[in-house]
C-alpha cells in the first residue's frame, strides 16, 4: 500500500492508495521519521491533562490480547522553524529527531493512561532539559491515534478518525488535519466540489475517497 503525506503550511493532508488485494492490517515497524501515514478510522478523541515532570516508569504495554483491540499511534511535527523533537509515551520512545512536516509510522501501544513528553531531540528523560510538552493521554482500545505537535508555544492535540476498511483497487483515501492555530476553518475542494467540509484547528477531517492518480486539490479558508 502506498501512503503519502503532503503538507500545506501547517495543514497536513494524508493520502493512502488501494491495492488490487484487500488491505491487510497495518504493518508494525519502528518509528522512523518518514513522511508516511496509514489509512484513517473513527474513534473517540483522547483526553489531555497536564502532569508533573517526568519520573522513572517502565515501558508501557504495547500489544493487546486481541488483534481488533490493538491501538496504534503516530506523531506529526507541525511547528515550522522549530527544532527536531523526540517524543516519549511514558518511557517508550515513539519519535526521534522528528523534523517539521514529518510523520512517524505506526507504533503499537496498549490502552490506559500514559504520560506523553515532547523533548528536544537527544535530550534525556529526567535530565537537565525540561520537556516542551508534558501531558497525560487516556488511550482506548482499537484506535489509531495521531498526536500533533503544533503552535508557537508547543502544544499537543490528539485526533482519531482513521478508517481500517480496505480500499478498492485504484482508489485512494484523503484526510486532512488542521494544525494552524488561530486560523479559520479549512475546506478542500476537488473536481469542482467540496471533498472535505470545513475543519477547525485541532480537528481531523472525516476521510474522503478519490480515484488514484493525478488529483488537484484546492484548499480554501474562512
Amino acid at each position: 500500500m502506498l501512503r503519502l503525506l503532503f503538507s500545506f503550511t501547517l495543514i497536513f493532508i494524508m493520502a493512502a492508495c488501494g491495492n488490487t488485494e484487500d488491505t491487510p492490517p497495518p504493518t508494525i515497524t519502528p518509528p522512523p521519521t518518514l513522511a508516511l501515514s496509514p489509512t484513517p478510522t473513527s474513534g473517540p478523541t483522547a483526553t489531555l491533562t497536564e502532569v508533573p515532570r517526568a519520573t522513572s516508569t517502565p515501558n508501557p504495554r504495547t500489544s493487546a490480547a486481541r488483534a481488533e483491540d490493538q491501538t496504534y499511534l503516530r506523531i506529526v511535527h507541525g511547528i515550522p522553524n522549530f527544532s527536531p523533537i523526540d517524543v516519549y509515551v511514558d518511557t517508550l520512545g515513539v519519535a526521534f529527531s522528528l523534523e517539521f512536516g514529518n510523520i512517524t509510522q505506526l507504533t503499537p501501544i496498549g490502552s490506559g493512561e500514559f504520560v506523553v513528553r515532547v523533548m528536544p531531540a537527544g535530550a534525556r528523560l529526567g535530565g537537565d532539559l525540561p520537556p516542551y510538552v508534558e501531558q497525560t493521554v487516556n488511550i482506548g482500545i482499537g484506535q489509531i491515534l495521531t498526536f500533533v505537535i503544533s503552535g508557537a508555544e508547543p502544544s499537543l492535540f490528539v485526533t482519531s478518525k482513521d478508517i481500517r476498511t480496505p480500499l478498492q483497487p485504484r482508489e485512494s483515501r484523503v484526510e486532512l488535519i488542521h494544525a494552524i492555530p488561530d486560523a479559520p476553518p479549512v475546506t478542500i475542494r476537488a473536481g469542482g466540489g467540496d471533498l472535505i467540509l470545513p475543519v477547525n484547528y485541532g480537528e481531523q477531517a472525516i476521510p474522503a475517497n478519490v480515484t488514484s492518480g493525478a488529483n488537484t486539490f484546492t484548499i480554501n479558508s474562512g
